[in-house]
């Protein structure tokens, strides 16, 4: 898992710079399947731990060493597809806050309602959308 999210983080961060949000979203979940484990399954939480783990240490030994901050989104995205590989259903979560002059952005997912990759007190600092962010697959 350490390895996919070594070469998917940085591919999402250019994927996002390159073609936006919607693009790169509709690739990650096409090479993805589709979520499919029940809440409660102790391999679950093992496998939750795990992607969140090498999310981690793509940050800390990748392309993004040393870069933590602008960079939520790829990282979301990342865990977010990661755990789809293992068909653990997530929700990318977005949450706004104005400080000190400035509007900021923040980006994280939420399994059962339990932020993953942001502490617990993510919702206190940023004020998150109403939904998940859901990105709608348009058929042409």
């Amino acid at each position: 898992m350490f390895l996919q999210a070594l070469l998917v983080l940085p591919l999402t961060a250019v994927m996002l710079r390159l073609g936006g949000f919607k693009r790169c979203h509709a690739f990650l979940e096409r090479w993805s399947r589709s979520p499919a484990r029940q809440a409660g399954d102790e391999s679950l939480k093992e496998s939750i731990r795990s992607a969140r783990r090498a999310i981690y240490w793509a940050v800390e030994y990748g392309v993004y060493r040393g870069k933590r901050r602008h960079n939520c989104l790829p990282r979301s995205l990342t865990l977010w597809w990661l755990l789809r590989r293992q068909g653990i259903e997530s929700e990318l979560r977005i949450g706004t806050r104005y400080r000190k002059g400035q509007l900021q952005a923040h980006a994280w997912i939420e399994y059962d309602g339990v932020p993953l990759n942001a502490g617990e007190q993510v919702r206190q600092r940023f004020a998150a959308f109403d939904e998940p962010i859901r990105v709608e697959d348009r058929k042409r």
